[in-house]
């Protein structure tokens, strides 16, 4: 049921939209960027994701942050699949696209642009203690934020135990750690994606843009936190 859903909301996909795209992969089950797994029903879900909100407007000169963790980068021919999944122009740079997310955190957040909003595709999701290469860490998501109205919008994949609770857990911390945040969550089996912003209205309307994608049963898979 899972992958069907991920496919249904795929279905009626707006025209191509110019974004700045980063890329990275992921599997059910597997915690690891691996170009093996491109074109699975992940890849096809985050670019309906992205698409939807572009159409509306909702998220605008997006970026996507790839921290791709495979030993060596992706092929020119990987990239480019990956981009045409995603719904992109031919045109469109690709951020980090001769390099993986490894050395110095702070010098690879920091070639993340000013201005636009993100898209951040790390291997797990968001750390709630000392997070490794998988990880984002809420500091990085401040930092990211700070004196801006953009939006985040970061990949979890699942972890041990119950996703909800930990997706409970993510939030409480990302409300502490940054003042004045502000988030909804699109929950969907064991992934999600969070939508983060010191702007709150622009969350609120992500939020009620989604639900009115999946209205009926499905709308319950999208939820808020504070400021939504």
């Amino acid at each position: 049921m899972i992958i069907q859903h991920l496919f249904s909301l795929g279905a009626k996909q707006p025209a191509p939209v110019k974004i700045a795209l980063g890329c990275a992969n992921h599997v059910f089950g597997d915690d690891k960027v691996n170009s093996k797994f491109l074109g699975d029903a992940l890849d096809h879900w985050k670019g309906s994701l992205i698409s939807i909100l572009s159409s509306k407007l909702l998220i605008r000169n997006v970026m996507v942050e790839p921290m791709i963790t495979d030993v060596t980068p992706w092929s020119k021919e990987d990239l480019e699949t990956y981009r045409r999944l995603l719904k992109i122009e031919s045109t469109s740079p690709i951020c980090h696209r001769q390099s993986t997310f490894s050395g110095r955190r702070d010098e690879y957040f920091d070639g993340v642009p000013e201005g636009g909003d993100v898209f951040l595709d790390p291997d797990t999701g968001i750390a709630t203690r000392n997070g490794g290469r998988e990880h984002v860490k809420v500091l990085e998501l401040g930092k990211l934020l700070s004196k801006s109205d953009r939006v985040l919008m970061v990949y979890q994949h699942s972890a041990r135990g119950p996703f909800h609770k930990r997706l409970l857990e993510i939030t409480d911390i990302v409300s502490h750690d940054i003042p004045s945040v502000h988030f909804t969550i699109y929950e969907c089996g064991r992934v999600a994606v969070f939508f983060i912003s010191l702007n709150r209205a622009r969350i609120h309307e992500i939020q009620n843009a989604l639900k009115t994608y999946l209205r009926g049963t499905a709308e319950r898979r999208v939820w808020g936190s504070k400021g939504s």
